[in-house]
């Protein structure tokens, strides 16, 4: 199959880091090339180059026999490059035939599309089924997700970039989109796939490349590589993939929730939620998302105040303490969405550790920060969790948006809680540092302390919870032990009803 783009001895320093060294590349017409790699092993800086956000320092691009030396954005997409960013560059208040228009030549015909337009058209033939008359900020993201790959194929893109393109979509939008993808690849569409999840990379790929530290580790047909292959070369030595071993609960309760309630926000509220956590214990809350899952943790963490019922931590009522109080009683969050809730984007590291962390005194000489304090503590963040390439001063901004995750845990670890509320800790992480973090979790655990996990992968609250609670329109609809099946899991919260 003849190659499409063709990367050649791609390198890229920045600063001091060498991002990409050497690394080769090849994406064909009609094929999923997955390109699988740690956080910061160089995965989107490679695409970039591609793409033309970022300029080689050398090497050679090649797009359908044209060679460039560097591109730029405008001439990726004349050329018929399309890149889907993980995180949407989408305006909420327009269209989506607004945003399809934003910046095509054809913006006349995208905003106004009647039914045999080609951007109905396109809608019609790749089943991207969406209406362009409705409102971006009114749409799921799933469906925001089909907005970008609109952009792009309206543009005449041959080849579509998607970085990390499932990790804010629920099973049944994963599999809608594969089905789009997979129509795409009949139609001679190339699609590079970069993620970090190897069951969607082997099923869906005909072909896997891996980098690590910037170079190029393995690159095979899919069919001829295993799982455990794949992440052995990813983080470079084999990874546990047995059960791991949990500590045994111990009495105390750590934490109560007594017929908790939210108020109506907009979106599915948590409905007479009771539950008791124990020390030493990992609560697991298991649910599709929308299902009052985001406000059960806005309860908890203390964003939102309970419309009804309590909240006991260790015994002391704080239903009516803000995120402060809960702080400073022992209850730590590590929030779902990190760049909306928990980085200041254009503050660095150091600042950044400051969220998450009160009282401050261990920062503070007298009335002043101890910036040397601060900075160590930042450091040692950075080390234990292997945030490539960061300084104590580098932008949050700056980081991938699984080195983000990775920062963010850290921190919350770091600050040494009684309870930890973990919504969907390991998104956006490679296999290495998913292994890294729940070995965290359940070492914190292990010291006497509790978890309650709450998360969107049924895989991840099958690991690690002592105990499963599935929610289903706001309410808990069933509770499993350790060792449950899937399927029982899965039908509970498919339909609400405990197998």
């Amino acid at each position: 199959m003849a190659a499409l783009l063709q990367l050649k001895d791609i390198t890229r320093d920045f600063g001091t880091v060498r991002a990409l060294d050497g690394v080769s590349f090849e994406a064909a017409a009609g094929e999923v090339h997955a390109l699988l790699g740690e956080n910061g092993a160089g995965k989107t800086t490679l695409m970039n180059v591609a793409f033309g956000f970022v300029r080689p320092d050398h090497g050679e691009i090649i797009f359908d026999g044209r060679r460039y030396t560097a591109m730029t954005p405008q001439a990726a997409m004349a050329a018929g490059i399309g890149m889907v960013h993980q995180h949407f560059k989408l305006v909420e208040e327009f269209t989506v035939a607004e945003n399809v228009a934003l910046g095509s030549p054809d913006y006349g015909e995208a905003l106004r599309p009647s039914e045999h337009s080609r951007l109905k058209s396109i809608i019609r033939d790749t089943g991207l089924d969406v209406d362009p008359s409705a409102v971006v900020e009114d749409l799921p993201v799933g469906l925001r997700q089909r907005v970008e790959i609109l952009k792009a194929l309206f543009r005449g893109s041959r080849l579509l970039i998607l970085d990390e393109p499932t990790a804010v979509l629920t099973p049944r939008e994963t599999e809608d989109l594969f089905r789009v993808l997979l129509r795409l690849r009949e139609q001679g569409t190339g699609i590079v796939l970069i993620t970090h999840k190897l069951d969607e990379a082997l099923s869906l790929s005909d072909r896997v490349t891996v980098l690590r530290n910037g170079k190029t580790v393995l690159s095979r047909p899919a069919a001829e590589v295993t799982q455990a292959e794949v992440a052995s070369a990813m983080v470079g030595r084999e990874l546990d993939s047995g059960a791991r071993d949990l500590p045994i609960p111990q009495e105390d309760i750590l934490l109560e929730a007594r017929d908790l309630s939210s108020p109506e926000t907009g979106q599915q509220p948590a409905q007479e939620i009771s539950f008791a956590l124990r020390a030493g214990e990992i609560l697991g809350i298991a649910g599709v998302e929308g299902n009052g899952q985001t406000a059960l943790a806005d309860l908890l963490a203390g964003v939102l105040a309970p419309q009804s019922g309590s909240l006991l931590l260790a015994g002391r009522d704080v239903s009516r303490e803000g995120v402060d109080g809960r702080l400073r009683a022992g209850l730590a969050h590590i929030p779902g969405d990190r760049q909306t809730q928990a980085l200041l984007l254009e503050f660095p590291l150091r600042e950044n550790l400051l969220l998450g962390r009160w009282p401050l005194g261990e920062f503070l000489r007298g009335p002043f920060l101890d910036l040397g304090a601060l900075s160590l503590s930042t450091r040692e963040a950075i080390e234990a969790y292997g945030i490539r390439g960061a300084t104590v001063q580098t932008p949050a901004m700056s980081l991938s948006g699984g080195n983000q995750q990775r920062f963010v845990v850290a921190r919350q670890l770091g600050a040494k809680p009684r309870v930890i509320v973990a919504v969907n800790p390991t998104r956006g992480l490679d296999v290495g540092a998913i292994e890294y973090v729940h070995a965290r979790l359940v070492e914190h655990c292990e010291r006497g302390g509790a978890v309650v996990l709450i998360s969107t992968d049924l895989d991840e609250v099958l690991a690690l919870s002592h105990r499963i609670l599935v929610m289903y329109r706001g309410r808990v609809a069933a509770e499993y032990p350790r060792g449950a099946r899937r399927e029982d899991v899965g039908l509970a919260m498919a339909t609400g009803r405990a197998a």
